[in-house]
C-alpha cells in the first residue's frame, strides 16, 4: 500500500485531494491511501477543508518511511522549485498522478512526481519531464516535450512536434504551435500563442522570459 502525502493545501492542492479522494472512492486506484498534508501554515490547513491529518512542514519534513510518497501541490514555478529541492533533501519519493479521465497514450514518457488532472490528453511519443503540472482539459501533441518542473495551466496546448524547456509557465489557454521550441524559463501568458521557436528571449526578472503577451502573437 502507498501512502500519499499531499504537500501544500492552498486551492490546487484542495483541487487535488478532491481527486484523488474521488478517484479512490470510484475504485480508480488502488494500493493507495491518503495519510496526510504539509503546509508550512496552519491556518492554510485549517482554512482548506482538507479531511487529513497535518504531518508538519513541507520544508522540514523526514521521509523515513519507504511507503510513503508525496504530491507537491504548488502552482507557481518558483516556489516549486524550492520546495523540491527540500523535499529532495529529506529523502522524499515522488508520486505521479495521473486522473482517471486523462487519455495517456502508452508511447509517452513520464517522469516522477508528475500531475495530470482531469480531462487532459497526452499524445504519442511525448516526453513529460519529472515534477510538471498539467491541469485540466490541457492537450500535448505527438512528440512534444515538456521540460522539468513546468506548469500548463488549464486548456493549455503545445501542438505536434512542439517542446518547451524546463520551468516554463503556460498560462490558461496558451498555444504553443507545432514545431515551435521554446527555452527555459518562459511564460506564455493566458490566451497567447507563440508561433515561432525562441532561443534567446529577452530576461525581464530573475530567471524568467516573458514570450507573448495577451491578444498578440510570437
Amino acid at each position: 500500500m502507498k501512502k500519499i502525502i499531499i504537500a501544500g493545501c492552498g486551492g490546487f492542492g484542495q483541487e487535488v485531494y478532491s481527486y484523488i479522494t474521488d478517484d479512490i472512492n470510484r475504485g480508480k486506484l488502488k494500493g493507495l491511501e491518503l495519510i496526510g498534508v504539509l503546509d508550512d501554515s496552519e491556518s492554510s490547513y485549517h482554512s482548506s477543508g482538507i479531511d487529513l491529518p497535518l504531518l508538519g512542514n513541507i520544508s522540514n519534513y523526514k521521509f523515513v518511511d519507504p511507503d510513503e510518497f508525496v504530491i507537491l501541490c504548488i502552482g507557481d514555478v518558483k516556489t516549486r522549485v524550492k520546495l523540491l529541492q527540500l523535499l529532495h533533501e529529506n529523502n522524499a519519493s515522488f508520486y505521479s498522478y495521473i486522473h482517471s479521465s486523462c487519455y495517456i497514450t502508452s508511447s509517452a514518457k513520464i517522469g516522477e512526481g508528475v500531475i495530470i488532472c482531469p480531462q487532459s490528453i497526452i499524445n504519442a511519443n511525448t516526453n513529460i519531464g519529472s515534477h510538471t503540472v498539467i491541469n485540466v482539459f490541457c492537450s500535448v501533441g505527438h512528440g512534444a516535450t515538456i521540460g522539468e518542473g513546468s506548469i500548463l495551466s488549464p486548456y493549455a496546448a503545445l501542438n505536434g512536434d512542439a517542446s518547451i524547456g524546463k520551468h516554463c509557465f503556460l498560462g490558461t489557454r496558451a498555444t504553443i504551435y507545432p514545431q515551435v521550441s521554446l527555452v527555459g524559463n518562459c511564460i506564455v501568458d493566458t490566451h497567447s500563442t507563440a508561433k515561432q521557436s525562441v532561443n534567446k528571449p529577452s530576461v525581464i526578472s530573475d530567471r524568467t522570459t516573458y514570450v507573448c503577451v495577451p491578444n498578440r502573437f510570437c
